[in-house]
């Protein structure tokens, strides 16, 4: 896979990313994969791979405050709106992309980002979101029963407008006014984005829409990126120290083992994307 560097501006700080496909041949169209929190494009590189194989050109850029974009943080769940319109103006004028149909993959926060890319004036036309967040105060009060308050949920909507500086917190307006199809797709198990936040919102307001599909899968997690047997996999690392500072160094990681695809979600994916 080849990888090509590229930039823009989102307000004030600079943002990296990547093209990545195979060289020679057409692409069939191109694909940003928005990443999800605490990570930056490098984590879903396996992903990236899959797509650019099955002749894709992928575009995959760190947010505000992420990896190797500048920031000196990265503001909050609902910064990324900004970040997704900042990436949409550069692709406009990017020569590399034009007279390509447009789609977009998510996981977690990147799921928002996704969902977000319905906006009309994008030109997506498909979309998968995995696991993604749909508002941003739904999302905090289902982490903190504290911020579930109406009070509460008054200062975050104050803290997007004046701190992120973003005009929504939610996805539901781009999403009411899109032509894209979407797929949605969410394990009823997840802790961190659960369904009664997000996949049952949008199944309430989208479900007899034509543009919309859902997949929920009742023995999954929040890690939809990769396999039950992977997560889990992940998950005993981590309980057993992997990444605190004082770890036992003999503790390593399969990469192989820690990446492997859910053959479920993969094929649900392509199906979609394919038709």
């Amino acid at each position: 896979m080849k990888e090509e560097r590229f930039s823009f501006f989102s307000g004030r700080w600079k943002l990296d990313g990547s093209r990545y496909f195979l060289p020679g041949g057409t692409f069939k169209a191109l694909i940003v994969v928005f990443h999800g929190i605490g990570a930056g494009r490098n984590a879903y590189m396996k992903t990236i791979c899959n797509f650019a194989k099955r002749g894709f050109l992928v575009y995959a850029f760190d947010y505000t405050g992420c990896m190797r974009s500048e920031g000196p943080l990265s503001y909050g769940l609902g910064h990324v709106y900004n970040d997704v319109k900042a990436f949409y103006e550069f692709l406009d004028q990017d020569e590399k992309a034009s007279g390509l149909r447009r789609f977009s993959w998510g996981h977690s926060w990147g799921g928002y980002a996704a969902l977000l890319s319905a906006n009309p004036a994008y030109r997506v036309e498909r979309i998968v979101s995995l696991a993604g967040v749909v508002d941003e105060g739904k999302e905090y009060g289902a982490l903190s029963k504290t911020l579930r308050s109406p009070f509460f949920q008054f200062l975050i909507r104050l803290r997007s407008k004046w701190f992120e500086k973003v005009p929504t917190n939610s996805c539901f307006e781009d999403l009411s006014q899109t032509k894209a199809r979407i797929l949605y797709i969410q394990g009823l198990k997840d802790a961190m984005v659960p369904y009664e936040n997000s996949g049952a919102l949008l199944k309430e307001r989208f479900g007899k829409s034509s543009h919309f599909s859902f997949l929920f899968l009742p023995e999954r997690d929040h890690y939809l990126d990769s396999s039950q047997k992977a997560s889990d996999y992940i998950k005993s690392l981590l309980k057993s120290g992997l990444g605190k500072l004082h770890a036992d160094p003999s503790i390593t990681m399969d990469i192989k083992q820690a990446t492997e695809a859910d053959e479920e979600i993969e094929k649900a994916t392509f199906d979609f994307l394919s038709l």
